[in-house]
């Protein structure tokens, strides 16, 4: 921002610079100030921000029904042959979904339809492969019944990296996969395509650590499903040590929250788990309700459910699932799920404790 803001900064540059500045807040958990700058750049611009979920969803599907009757062919171009302000609406919506994804996830799933468009529009293929990727995730998020549409997105996005033989775009059709299989519940598939995409981030690339890391998160929810506790300890513990040397609230946030919360009640340390969490959601943004507010109540109701509180857990989700369904995260299927799960389990744990005439 500081470059941004110098005398010697070209308006095209300062504007390049500050939408930079936006994705890096964004992706390293600095919402509030990401937010601001990001508005700054979207106004510039001229890009619309809905404002509310039930908006964001309602350009999301708009977009995503044009893509569809449009379809994914493209007229290959080089950079060199698109206009400095084609590209740079595209990187905007880029960055916005990059930094919105898991965060407020339906107004980054909005945003990464709006760049897929614009990218085939513009014909650049580094751009279209990772867009394609990430179109993927966003749509598998949706759940069953968008197989065939998820399955075509990951295709063109592997098969056009693969042509361009380019790293960055290869780790992140892996990761994608690994991803897509995750949320369609194929848990071994998923943490092995997230293995693979994390190989050639590691191997292949720099600055990459944003991909590095959701990659991981989502190789680590996988490990959860299959049961693969003890394994998935170690590599949290290292990642957490890494996200607060290097100052990711991003994620050290996500790694404390959720079910990775897991991993202290593992050691029957009741308290640490609630200190960790705690840690975790005090130092995110309060405005709105995030993936991560969603994460923060289902490890909350998972301690008090093993901690034998079931009217304190019932009460927090009774408490917090307005605010859970008004924000569309409902809307992803295994967020749902796990929402439903917990719901019910809380229900039932607190009817366990009533006397037998429900008095």
């Amino acid at each position: 921002l500081e470059a941004a803001g110098s005398a010697l900064a070209a308006r095209g540059d300062a504007l390049e610079l500050t939408r930079r500045a936006a994705e890096q807040y964004l992706r390293s958990g600095h919402i509030d100030d990401g937010m601001a700058t990001l508005r700054r750049v979207l106004d510039t611009v001229g890009i619309w921000l809905p404002k509310s979920p039930y908006a964001s969803l309602a350009s999301m599907l708009y977009r995503r029904a044009l893509l569809r009757v449009r379809g994914l062919g493209y007229k290959a171009r080089a950079a060199s042959e698109i206009s400095a302000e084609e590209l740079l609406r595209l990187d905007v919506t880029l960055s916005t979904s990059v930094g919105l994804g898991t965060v407020d996830t339906i107004r980054g799933a909005d945003f990464q339809a709006r760049s897929l468009w614009l990218a085939l529009k513009a014909g650049e293929e580094s751009r279209i492969a990772r867009s394609l990727g990430m179109e993927a995730g966003h749509v598998s998020a949706a759940g069953y019944g968008n197989e065939a549409r998820v399955a075509k997105l990951v295709e063109a996005s592997m098969g056009l990296a693969e042509k361009l033989g380019d790293p960055h775009a290869l780790g992140i059709a892996h990761a994608c996969a690994g991803i897509t299989a995750f949320l369609f519940g194929h848990w071994r598939r998923g943490a092995e395509s997230c293995e693979r995409g994390l190989a050639i981030f590691r191997d292949q690339c720099s600055g990459v650590q944003w991909e590095m890391t959701n990659t991981s998160l989502f190789h680590l929810w996988a490990l959860t499903y299959l049961g693969e506790l003890k394994r998935m300890k170690a590599i949290i513990t290292k990642l957490i040590q890494e996200a607060e040397e290097y100052g990711n609230r991003y994620a050290a946030t996500n790694l404390r929250t959720g079910s990775l919360n897991f991993i202290w009640l593992m050691g029957d340390d009741v308290e640490l788990a609630r200190r960790e969490a705690r840690v975790a959601i005090e130092t995110w943004t309060q405005e709105g309700f995030h993936h991560q507010h969603w994460d923060d109540l289902l490890a909350q109701g998972e301690i008090d459910l093993y901690g034998g509180d079931a009217a304190g857990c019932y009460e927090r989700v009774h408490k917090t699932w307005p605010a859970l369904r008004r924000s569309l995260l409902l809307e992803i299927q295994l967020s749902r799920i796990e929402a439903v799960h917990l719901r019910g389990r809380a229900a039932v744990a607190l009817a366990a404790t009533l006397p037998a005439d429900g008095r």
